[in-house]
């Protein structure tokens, strides 16, 4: 009886010992973004030219943006020309996508990529 209580015990440690892990890995990669940017993503499935138009104007702030940011904003522009019916001209884009949010990214978002 004792030596199920303590299995269960060490069983519960483990869990609790693996949320705070992941909850803590998580707390490190928290990525804020700008609200321009969260609100053209909200609205892209329901209107997706608003969105075009609200990036179109964000496109001077852009360079001067943190990595992150400047990533999402690529990745809601090639999110709008495919809502859009806009041909893409080249991968390279989608390709530089895939490869910043596989490997130092937003992991949120490389479904999206």
């Amino acid at each position: 009886m004792k030596t199920q209580l303590y299995k269960h015990i060490i069983h519960i440690l483990y869990t609790v010992s693996a949320v705070a892990a992941m909850s803590l890995l998580h707390a490190c990669t928290n990525y804020e973004y700008c609200r321009d940017l969260l609100t053209a993503d909200s609205i892209m499935a329901e209107n997706p030219e608003k969105p075009v138009s609200m990036l179109d104007s964000m496109r001077a702030e852009m360079p001067a943006a943190p990595e992150h940011e400047r990533m999402l904003y690529e990745l809601l522009r090639v999110k709008a020309a495919d809502k859009t019916y806009i041909t893409h001209k080249s991968d390279s884009t989608i390709m530089k996508l895939v490869d910043y949010y596989e490997n130092a990214g937003d992991t949120r978002f490389l479904p999206e990529a």
